[in-house]
């Protein structure tokens, strides 16, 4: 035969092996794929029977448990029945915990743990003073009642003040204080509230580039009472996540000292600060709205709130005005009404931007005043935003183009979800002729006619 035709046979004879293996092989991998799938449904599909199942079981150990303890049959609880019945400071009252535990004192350990662990819960409850007499009453050895602390003291409402301020500590120092000697367990409301307000002391009297070097080693104690960051981490070298934990009269009060702290230091590390605040869970201040997380620190420290809010729209106007539009004048006016402005927002178009990472990125402050501007898309005209109690002001950076003044309401449901989203176009998105109430026209006695529109939505020069 001739060797040439054999061998064309026999890569044909090949090809259509490894062809017929190839279709094998998809064959095997698509299987392999359905299997997948059909797997992780099924196991999706069995934890959430079992969630359900635990849920079902957890409600009917809780509906058991109070039954029995509201029937006063507190021998028929089980061990872990009277840890759970000691849990319920929020469904039975003071006088039927204190039946339970003369029955049985060794629930005592476990009521002085849900008392600390639901801290923050009990301190606008009228009974709370009953509670802490049960938890005064507590035998030797429990927890943190007998170590040598005046029990009064730590179980007031203003005990976790108390722990934080007398003596004077450093953190380490603080630190093993709280553990070791009057062994705090580290998820305790109680000890977040502590952690917290040794830190706001702190606060207020050194920078924050000071306090962050000392609080490098002790994230697992610190970062619970920060609020939650994606991507950042408040001191350098600390892992990522875990903040947000403690409940949030304790983040409130580290975020109002950090407030007056920024306010009180003007420094690179006071600059990245007020970035990663802006950045965190409790959200920007200045575009509405407000998180309810900010509302508390401004109901707990006004000035502080209202001064950082100048302090940021003061650079944001400078950004705009002065360094993307290069109006000083405009700047003026609008510095003008500072203490009426609410928030602000900058869109810049992509050119301008690149513009101002050229000049503003060398400092750490222009860095992150640049980084709360949005890159809006296209190129054409910057705008800004400017929020009043009642109506937005919108400004252009391109030489003829007029203020555009909205009604509050209406900029909110039809143009704040574009800027949120920061797919923002200024010329497209921000120049609503449909929607716009009015427009303030730059010519000649244009600061006239401003005044007096403001003026008419009752928002008056401060000067």
């Amino acid at each position: 035969m001739d060797p040439l035709r054999l061998l064309s046979q026999m890569k044909t004879r090949v090809q259509g092996a490894l062809s017929a293996h190839a279709a094998v092989w998809e064959s095997l991998q698509r299987s392999r794929k359905n299997l997948d799938s059909h797997l992780t449904a099924s196991l999706e599909k069995q934890d959430l029977v079992s969630a359900k199942h635990q849920e079902r079981a957890t409600q009917d150990l809780m509906q058991r448990v109070e039954t029995l303890v509201l029937a006063g049959d507190f021998a028929s609880l089980s061990r872990r029945e009277l840890r759970v019945a000691t849990n319920l400071l929020q469904t039975i009252s003071p006088a039927t915990m204190g039946a339970l535990l003369r029955v049985r004192p060794e629930a005592h350990g476990w009521l002085v743990d849900s008392f600390f662990s639901h801290w923050s819960q009990l301190s606008e409850d009228p009974t709370r003073e009953e509670w802490a007499e049960l938890v005064r009453a507590a035998p030797p050895g429990v927890r943190v009642i007998h170590r040598g602390l005046n029990a009064w003291l730590i179980t007031a409402k203003d005990g976790h003040r108390d722990v934080a301020l007398s003596p004077p500590r450093t953190l380490a120092e603080f630190t093993n204080y709280l553990y070791q000697t009057l062994g705090c367990r580290r998820n305790w409301e109680f000890t977040h509230a502590a952690t917290a307000e040794w830190l706001a002391n702190a606060l207020a009297c050194r920078s924050w580039e000071n306090i962050a070097a000392e609080l490098a080693p002790f994230s697992s104690a610190i970062k619970p009472t920060l609020p939650a960051l994606n991507g950042s981490t408040w001191v350098e070298n600390w892992p990522p996540g875990g903040g947000g934990i403690a409940p949030l009269r304790s983040q409130v009060t580290v975020v109002a000292a950090m407030l007056a702290n920024c306010n009180s230091h003007s420094s690179p590390a006071s600059s990245r600060l007020v970035d990663l605040l802006l950045k965190s869970a409790f959200g920007d201040p200045r575009v509405p709205p407000m998180s309810n997380a900010w509302s508390e620190v401004r109901i707990q420290n006004p000035a502080a709130f209202d001064e950082f809010i100048a302090i940021l729209v003061r650079e944001d106007l400078s950004l705009f005005f002065r360094h993307a539009m290069k109006e000083e004048d405009r700047e003026r006016f609008w510095l003008r009404y500072l203490p009426s402005i609410r928030g602000t927002q900058c869109v810049l178009a992509s050119s301008a931007y690149s513009s101002l990472q050229r000049t503003l990125n060398g400092t750490e402050t222009g860095r992150a005043v640049l980084s709360r501007a949005i890159r809006g898309t296209g190129e054409g005209a910057s705008a800004f935003c400017m929020f009043f109690e009642k109506i937005v002001v919108v400004e252009f950076s391109e030489t003829g183009n007029a203020a555009y003044v909205y009604q509050r309401a209406a900029f909110e449901q039809h143009v704040l979800p574009i800027l949120r989203s920061r797919n923002v176009s200024a010329r497209l998105d921000l120049k609503r002729t449909d929607l716009a109430a009015m427009k303030i026209l730059h010519g000649t006695n244009w600061t006239r006619r401003a005044k007096a529109a403001l003026a008419r939505h009752g928002i008056f020069s401060a000067g």
